[in-house]
């Protein structure tokens, strides 16, 4: 088994556009960030605008792995195939959606990940990829989660979200302005800082993570 996903892995095909490697949290922040390792429900990063350290892996939207995007080219048959979760796996469905370099998509639960390997779980079977050969992994939605999220409630303290000019964007509860820069907390990511040189955008607000 592992020796067919290590081929069905190989390859590269050219990337859509050039980025930093970043880590998407479902709030709606885009940070830049180095994926350490994931164990016992908690990813562990390094950031340059964050102080944080560490996130529990529910608060994960998406991970991109490498500075080049590889999106999947899928046909309307294997887009159907993939949104499909088969009857058998519908009480231990996937958890997770691996992208290869190469387009090649894996559902799968994950075990655990490494600087150097992400260990799955699929068809029952436990298997180690390498990490190299990978560009994103998406955390998959629960089968009872609704699509249309509840709406917020109104923050009692005002936030600023800033949309930065690498596509990545953060919010906070803003402490601090200087000429350079704005200084801030986050619930999951501590102290935070946006350069206002590398800023598009700055949202005020209650209610910025809906923008």
């Amino acid at each position: 088994v592992m020796n067919i996903f290590a081929r069905a892995f190989t390859g590269n095909k050219p990337g859509l556009n050039l980025q930093k490697k970043a880590i998407h949290l479902r709030t709606g922040e885009s940070i830049p960030g180095e994926i350490k390792q994931i164990v016992e429900n908690r990813i562990v990063f390094d950031s340059d605008v964050t102080s944080a350290t560490k996130l529990p892996s529910d608060q994960i939207r998406a991970v991109r792995l490498t500075a080049v995007l590889t999106e999947p080219d899928l046909n309307e048959v294997q887009q159907d195939r993939l949104l499909t979760v088969p009857r058998i796996n519908k009480i231990y469905p996937p958890t997770l959606l691996l992208i290869a370099r190469n387009g090649d998509l894996l559902r799968c639960r994950l075990v655990g990940m490494t600087e150097d390997a992400v260990t799955v779980e699929t068809r029952l079977e436990t298997i180690e990829i390498e990490r190299s050969l990978l560009s994103q992994i998406i955390w998959l939605d629960k089968l009872s989660e609704k699509a249309d999220p509840a709406p917020e409630t109104e923050s009692p303290e005002v936030t600023v979200r800033a949309k930065l000019s690498n596509g990545n964007q953060l919010s906070m509860v803003p402490q601090k302005v200087t000429e350079e820069a704005i200084i801030g907390s986050h619930p999951y990511l501590g102290k935070t800082e946006v350069n206002l040189d590398d800023t598009d955008v700055l949202i005020f607000g209650s209610f910025v993570s809906l923008a």
